[in-house]
This record gives C-alpha cells, sequence and structure tokens, in this order.
C-alpha cells in the first residue's frame, strides 16, 4: 500500500517539476513586480463572474452525467459535488481527479466504480469532440497560426527526430520495427497467459464488462435533446469564462472576439497537458496566440499567468465548497478510502 501511495506522490512531484520548469522557461526574464501588474489593473466583478460561470458549468457536467447514469439513484448535489472535488484533486494530481469522483459516486450512491469510468470516458470522448470542432473553426478562420504553432512545438520536435532517424540505415530502420512489434506480440501473449492463470480473471472480467455498459451508456439516453444542449453549455461557459476575463484588464478589454476564440483554443489544448492545471503548457500556447493577435511576448505571458490564476482559483474554490458540502451532508463519516472497485 504504501509502495502505491508513494508511486502515486512520485508521479504527482515529477510532474509538477516538469510543469514548474516550463513555466519557468515562459517566464523568462519577466521581473516578479511585473507579474503582478495584471492583478492589480484588474475589474474583480468579471473575476467574479468568471467563477459563477465555471459553477454553471460544473453543474450542467453533473446533471450531464445525471442523463449518461441513467436510472442509478444518484442526486444532482452528489453528482455535481463528485465533479468539483474532482477538478480540486486534478490540480494535485494529474488525471486524479476522474477516480476521486468516481470514488465518491461509489461511497455516496454505490455506484459502481467501472462503471462510473465507463461513462466519464464518454464525457472525455464528447469533449474531444467539441475542443476538435473548434480547433477545426480556428484553423480555418487562422490557418497560419496554426502553422505557426505547430512549427514553433511539435513540429520543431519532430523535424529533431525525423533528421536523427534519417542518420541510419535502412537495415537499422527495419532491425528496430521488427523490434518493436516483436516486443508488442510478446507483451501481449504474455498478458493473455498471465490473465488465464490469475484467480481475479472473473472480477477483472466484471470489471471489464461494468466499464464497457458505462461506455456504451450513451446509447441509452432517454433525453439525447438535454444531453446535446448541457454539452453545448458547458462549453460556452468555457468561452464565456475567456471572452469576460478579458474585459477584466484594460489592456485586453477592446480586443476583438475572435482573439478570445484564439485564446480559448489555445488555453484548452494547454489545460488537457498531463501536467497540474495545465502548468506551464497553458501559458505557453495561450502566449503564442496572442503574440500572433500582435501583442508582445511580455504582454502574452503576463496575461497568460493571469488568467490561468483566475481559473485555478475558480477550481480550487469551488472544489473546497464541494468538500464542504460533503462534509455538511455526513459523507466523510461514513465513507472509508480507498473505495473497492
Amino acid at each position: 500500500m504504501l509502495s502505491k501511495y508513494l508511486k502515486v506522490g512520485l508521479q504527482a512531484i515529477l510532474s509538477l517539476a516538469l510543469a514548474l520548469c516550463v513555466l519557468y522557461w515562459a517566464l523568462g526574464s519577466i521581473d516578479a513586480k511585473q507579474l503582478t501588474t495584471p492583478f492589480r489593473q484588474a475589474n474583480y466583478f468579471w473575476v467574479v463572474v468568471v467563477i459563477g460561470l465555471s459553477f454553471l458549468a460544473h453543474t450542467l457536467r453533473a446533471y450531464r452525467w445525471l442523463l449518461v447514469a441513467g436510472a442509478r439513484q444518484v442526486s444532482l448535489s452528489t453528482s455535481l459535488s463528485s465533479v468539483l472535488v474532482g477538478y480540486l484533486v486534478n490540480l494535485l494530481i494529474p488525471r486524479a481527479g476522474e477516480l476521486a469522483r468516481c470514488g465518491i459516486l461509489k461511497q455516496a450512491a454505490q455506484v459502481d466504480i467501472s462503471f462510473s469510468l465507463g461513462t466519464i470516458v464518454v464525457e472525455r470522448i464528447i469533449d474531444v469532440l467539441f475542443l476538435l470542432l473548434i480547433l477545426l473553426v480556428v484553423l480555418v478562420g487562422e490557418f497560419q497560426w496554426g502553422v505557426q504553432l505547430f512549427n514553433q512545438t511539435v513540429g520543431g520536435r519532430l523535424g529533431s527526430v525525423a533528421s536523427y532517424l534519417g542518420q541510419w540505415s535502412v537495415w537499422q530502420l527495419g532491425l528496430l520495427g521488427v523490434l518493436l512489434v516483436g516486443l508488442s506480440v510478446l507483451g501481449g501473449w504474455l498478458l493473455w497467459v498471465g490473465a488465464q492463470r490469475l484467480q481475479f480473471l472473473q472480477k477483472v472480467w466484471q470489471f471489464i464488462h461494468s466499464f464497457a455498459e458505462g461506455l456504451l451508456s450513451v446509447w441509452q439516453l432517454k433525453s439525447f435533446g438535454w444531453f446535446v444542449a448541457s454539452s453545448i453549455g458547458i462549453w460556452m461557459c468555457y468561452f464565456l469564462m475567456t471572452y469576460l476575463l478579458f474585459w477584466a484588464l484594460p489592456d485586453t478589454a477592446n480586443l476583438k472576439w475572435w482573439t478570445a476564440v484564439l485564446v480559448f483554443a489555445a488555453g484548452t489544448l494547454g489545460m488537457a497537458a498531463p501536467v497540474q492545471g495545465g502548468i506551464g503548457a497553458y501559458h505557453l500556447l495561450v502566449q503564442q496566440a496572442l503574440v500572433f493577435e500582435g501583442l508582445t511576448p511580455g504582454q502574452g505571458i503576463l496575461l497568460a499567468t493571469f488568467w490561468h490564476a483566475i481559473q485555478s482559483l475558480a477550481s480550487l474554490v469551488l472544489g473546497i465548497g464541494g468538500v464542504l458540502w460533503l462534509t455538511w451532508t455526513g459523507f466523510w463519516r461514513t465513507t472509508a478510502f480507498p473505495a473497492k472497485v
């Protein structure tokens, strides 16, 4: 048990260290006094509105999960609390929020963790589709920005790898391919043989079956229209959170709405990075979007830092609210973490 927690802790520390290194590199020569400038100039009325929109987005996400879960008796408050706490956990350990969310649903409403995971995977697939749609719109509208961003991030690294592999001979590349295929086949065979002999094979099968049931639950929706409407509502809230933060600062109050779309797309990609709260990745991508729109790199990183801080604050405040609600309802007195699958 100790080694399991130690492994999780090390993963969190390494992820945070990587994120902080990227953030340090992004901030470059920015003076500490400059970093506080947006916070001193901000109109905090819009910050409060953004936190309210974040709560609305989480509520819609909790309601959408209820639609996917179907007949399972889970209250909206329980679903919402699990979402809020999940986002709070993600600030500490990347992607662990989904497991925390499943654990809360298991203990509070006896929903199988495997089923919850399946439904959350469905949610993530829907979110990815919305993200791809947004990126498609952005690339059609600003194709040059997409090419520039690709060249400055992924393209350069792919070019380095291609240049390195270009120095290999044909037989070396062929041998590498055969080795990779052989290792994949061997690994799959070993897993299959091991699974045949494990005593908990039946338990594994039950987990897979329940997970698949959650994954396929989207096809059994009785309110498909509300599911689509809530999904659109979630992403509209996300966009408005970005756009209204433009109004919170004098430097961005007059920027075009299309700039908000670019920043929204870049920021969403950054938040999807496997680091705590998108630290570093969000800053770099949003900075590039703002530079493309004519701002200086210094202005871009200052604005990205402010926006990221406000969104992290929203997750922190609402997550603590979720913990307090679970405390008020007596959840922590009846639960016994870690929950069994």
